[in-house]
């Protein structure tokens, strides 16, 4: 069995997701999946080989189904160093450091903790194990301890050293049906930046090495995640060595799992931990779980060549320790086990020096000219414009929730709050003219309602208004001052609502758009609140 590294370098942004979302936005993962490697390497051996059917090649399905070579999660680096998943068992204290990143010069104040290998008796505390055996961290004996998890990430396995991983926002104009730009719609992705370097291990049976390496040294251009016609997705890559994989070896009856990647069941049916423990029997007798620090998760993804999404796997998270008990080695533990190892899962380290140790010793790693990338996409003006108008929306229609509640406002509504005269037909009436008909036509759309039977209910009808002091007028006078734009707006200075926006004053184009958002929902604003008060009467 050979192992050989891989190193990625990313020339474009890269677009990395599992499938699930955050809000409204994808889920950007930090690494790259061994899956996603090995979908890209098989584009590159279809386009080498354009007359072979991939069915109908043995050297295909060796290269990528029936795990014969097994293409690992592509680690981001800390410098120039490889990276494992941080541990689940690695806590910090509370209010202090906790794993240093490169350049940063703080590991002299991280404060963390490997719970795997802490044990205490029944009347001994964690602070005083502290106090005894870190003085250095100086900490008082009355001092309350309290442990705060990590996010999931990355480290170096010697320095406990995490990387710099930069990302980018990038806006985009959206496309529309007729393939131009589609009026005032933005869309945006969260990627790595450009120039991350990853290295993944790929594990291959010695019988595939040589064809596994003419497909690398094959690679010219190698394009990996979404997006990849947007400008995203190429890397570069290059094959740093090949070397038979070493052995690990276990010399007492326990041992310490580290899940260097997720696991998942061979079995459909079963829980990934029920799997695991059965699958380790095979190689340690009467193997037995005693502690574990692990997560769920749910694996999804998508067949390009389908079009259909994948069927999500239940998994155990990489970064996973697992404590067991056997009386016995029965063999080898392979590279990977358990289902779907030929996209990177079911890797395995056992008893990483990371885990030895119950405090956690970190080193800092300096920082070589590495400046994060700009996201040079809002460079483009015409995703300014689009930008900022709609920010000015949000801005207008925030405002206008305010509206409502000046004094003067607040006083026309509860003067018409057990008035019966303006019925909720006519205010409906007034909500759906609002709502359809262009702002420059409401006073006159209006002018004919006065005209009409309708208009009867709003000529005998009072109610102070904001215009006169919170006087008491005709409820059709105080209307058409609300439905005249030039009245409305010098009544209620609307042109102070506007911030300054990406750094420049807005000019009279912004001041235009803010005006007729903010207007429009401030007088639907006073028409909802009108009608919550007039039913609670």
């Amino acid at each position: 069995m050979k192992v050989i590294k891989l190193k990625l370098e990313a020339l474009q942004p890269l677009v990395i997701t599992d499938g699930t979302t955050e809000g409204q936005t994808h889920k950007t993962l930090e690494y790259i999946p061994g899956n996603m490697l090995l979908g890209a390497l098989a584009n590159v051996w279809k386009r080498n080989n354009p007359n072979v059917t991939p069915d109908d090649s043995d050297e295909f399905n060796n290269l990528f189904l029936n795990s014969k070579v097994k293409w690992g999660h592509a680690f981001p680096l800390a410098g120039d160093e490889q990276t494992v998943p941080v541990p689940l068992c690695y806590q910090k204290l509370k209010n202090y450091g906790g794993l240093p990143s490169v350049g940063s010069k703080n590991a002299a104040k991280s404060r963390v903790l490997n719970l795997s290998s802490i044990v205490l008796d029944s009347e001994q505390k964690l602070i005083d194990l502290v106090i005894n055996d870190k003085k250095e961290w100086g900490l008082d004996e009355n001092e309350a301890i309290k442990l705060k998890k990590f996010d999931l990430g990355f480290m170096t396995s010697k320095e406990k050293c995490q990387p710099n991983i930069h990302k980018t926002w990038n806006m985009h104009v959206a496309i529309g049906k007729d393939r131009t730009a589609a009026d005032g719609q933005l869309f945006g992705f969260s990627a790595l930046g450009k120039g991350t370097k990853f290295i993944s291990e790929i594990y291959c049976d010695d019988a595939c090495e040589q064809s596994l390496r003419s497909l690398l040294d094959s690679i010219s251009n190698l394009y990996i995640g979404h997006s990849r016609s947007a400008g995203y997705g190429k890397v570069a890559a290059k094959v740093l060595s090949c070397e038979d994989v070493a052995s690990q070896n276990v010399d007492a009856n326990t041992a310490k799992l580290f899940l260097l990647s997720g696991y998942i069941s061979n079995r459909s049916w079963e829980l990934p931990l029920n799997n695991l423990e059965k699958e380790l029997q095979k190689y340690f007798e009467n193997a037995k779980i005693s502690k574990l620090y692990c997560l769920y998760d749910n694996l999804k993804g998508f067949n390009n060549l389908w079009s259909l999404p994948r069927k999500a796997r239940q998994m155990l998270i990489q970064g996973s320790v697992i404590e067991i008990t056997f009386d016995k080695v029965v063999s080898k533990l392979p590279e990977a086990i358990g289902g779907s190892t030929n996209e990177g899962y079911g890797r395995i380290l056992v008893n990483p020096e990371f885990l030895n140790a119950p405090f956690v010793d970190t080193d800092d790693i300096d920082e070589k000219n590495v400046k994060p990338e700009a996201s040079s996409n809002l460079v483009h003006s015409n995703v300014l414009t689009l930008l900022k108008t709609r920010a000015i929306y949000r801005i207008a229609r925030e405002a206008a929730v305010r509206f409502v509640s000046r004094t003067d406002i607040a006083q026309f509504i509860e003067s018409q709050r057990k008035s019966s005269d303006i019925s909720a037909a006519q205010r409906g009436n007034l909500r759906n003219m609002i709502s359809n008909v262009p702002q420059d036509k409401w006073l006159a759309k209006f002018t004919e309602i006065l005209d009409k039977t309708p208009g009867i209910q709003w000529k005998n009808s009072e109610g102070r208004s904001p215009f006169d002091g919170c006087k008491y007028y005709e409820m059709s006078d105080i209307m058409s001052k609300f439905l005249n734009p030039t009245t409305f707006k010098e009544t209620f200075n609307v042109s102070k609502e506007l911030p300054k926006l990406l750094g420049q004053t807005p000019n009279k184009a912004d001041e235009d758009i803010f005006f007729k958002e903010y207007y429009r929902h401030a007088l639907l604003n006073l028409l909802k609140e009108w009608d919550m008060k007039a039913k609670r009467g």
